[in-house]
C-alpha cells in the first residue's frame, strides 16, 4: 500500500509515518510539507499514485479541503477509480463543516489528530468506519 501524508508540521509527519511503518513494515510512506508539492509531483508523475492520502486541514495558504477537491479533479480528468482516497487528519473539532467543504466522491473520512495506532491498524486493513 502506498500513502501520502501532507502536513505542514515536520513532526506530525514523523509520528505519523512512523505509526504506518509500527503497523506494516512493507507499507510506503511518503510526506510532504506542502500540498502544492504534493500536487506538482503527482501531476508531473514524479510519485507513484497513492492508494491513501492523509492530509491536515490547517495548511498554510491553502486547507485540506481545497486540497480534497483538487485531487478530485484530478482523478475525474486522469479516470483513475481505485487510487487517491483522501482523509482529513486535524486538531479541529468542527469536524461537520470542514466535511461539507469537501467532494464527497473522493473525501472518506476525519481523524483526529495525532492518529492514534488503532487509527493506522483500521486504515491499513480498511475494517474501519469513520464518521464525517
Amino acid at each position: 500500500m502506498n500513502i501520502v501524508i501532507i502536513d505542514d508540521c515536520s513532526i506530525t509527519c514523523f509520528v505519523h509515518k512512523k505509526l504506518f511503518n509500527e503497523v506494516d513494515k512493507d507499507v510506503c510512506v511518503n510526506t510532504y510539507l506542502s500540498s502544492q508539492d504534493f500536487l506538482n509531483d503527482l501531476k508531473a508523475n514524479k510519485i507513484e499514485q497513492p492508494d491513501v492520502i492523509l492530509t491536515d486541514y490547517n495548511l498554510g495558504s491553502s486547507n485540506g479541503a481545497e486540497l480534497i477537491n483538487e485531487i478530485d479533479n484530478y482523478k475525474f480528468n486522469c479516470n483513475i477509480e481505485d487510487k487517491l482516497d483522501t482523509y482529513l487528519v486535524s486538531s479541529d473539532t468542527n469536524i461537520a463543516s470542514i466535511a461539507e467543504q469537501c467532494n464527497k466522491s473522493i473525501f472518506k473520512g476525519f481523524f483526529m489528530k495525532p492518529l492514534q495506532l488503532q487509527n493506522v491498524e483500521n486504515l491499513l486493513h480498511k475494517e474501519f468506519s469513520v464518521s464525517a
